[in-house]
């Protein structure tokens, strides 16, 4: 959720609302679907209730009549005002927009990336077997019987992989500066533009040739001037 909301945040500061509704609702969603299938419905409830509230409040802008029903029927937010020892139901629209609870830790977020694959990877091959068994295939597998998985994990890569990550390597390591690939950068604009400009005039020296033969054409053409007495005939 951290990482969302950071990245929710950096799309509405740059008005860009679709990205913020990709991060924001369809991201947000799908990772609370995917705890809950690891969890198998085991939710924590405090991480349950900071979700459905950071949603209310990423949704705010968007969705502002829906947010506003959650953060007030469904989270109960209210408030009181001590002065007058008055209560007064809050808005959502009052509300803080939200900030991630901790840094995010990019191997936690790495591995839980993995996990996941791993995980849809499994489910996928199950489907695939259950389809078979659907169409009369033959197949070993029983979805009614306890489920067994064999993870292997490599301690270093093969030789053919080892060997294209060590060229990669290399190839790294000779990178120019930033300087240097700047200039690069510069000089292939300007032969960019180069050619762009020669090429504009070769467009325009055909379309002057064209014209010039259109007329002449034009000029060499025979045409019939009529006199009073007699027809005369130019060229």
């Amino acid at each position: 959720m951290n990482s969302l909301i950071e990245q929710t945040t950096a799309h509405f500061d740059g008005t860009m609302y679709k990205s913020a509704l990709k991060t924001g609702l369809f991201d947000y969603q799908n990772a609370r679907s995917w705890y809950r299938d690891v969890t198998g419905g085991d939710m924590h409830r405090d991480l349950v209730l900071r979700f459905i509230e950071t949603q209310a409040l990423i949704l705010a802008p968007i969705a502002p009549h829906w947010s506003e029903y959650i953060w007030r029927d469904v989270l109960k937010k209210v408030r009181r005002l001590l002065s007058s020892h008055l209560r007064q139901d809050g808005t959502v629209q009052d509300a803080k927009f939200p900030t991630p609870s901790c840094p995010e830790d990019t191997v936690i977020g790495a591995s839980q990336t993995y996990i996941k694959s791993l995980s849809d990877a499994v489910h996928q091959a199950e489907g695939l077997q259950m389809k078979k068994k659907a169409k009369g295939k033959q197949s070993t597998f029983d979805p009614r019987k306890p489920k067994r998985l064999w993870i292997y994990v490599a301690t270093e890569f093969p030789a053919w992989q080892q060997k294209y990550i060590d060229a990669l390597q290399e190839s790294y390591d000779d990178v120019p500066t930033f300087y240097g690939l700047q200039a690069n950068l510069e000089i292939k604009h300007r032969g960019r533009s180069r050619s762009q400009a020669e090429s504009r005039q070769s467009r325009d020296r055909s379309r002057s040739q064209a014209g010039n033969g259109f007329r002449s054409r034009n000029e060499t053409k025979p045409h019939v001037t009529r006199s009073r007495d007699t027809n005369v005939i130019c060229s």
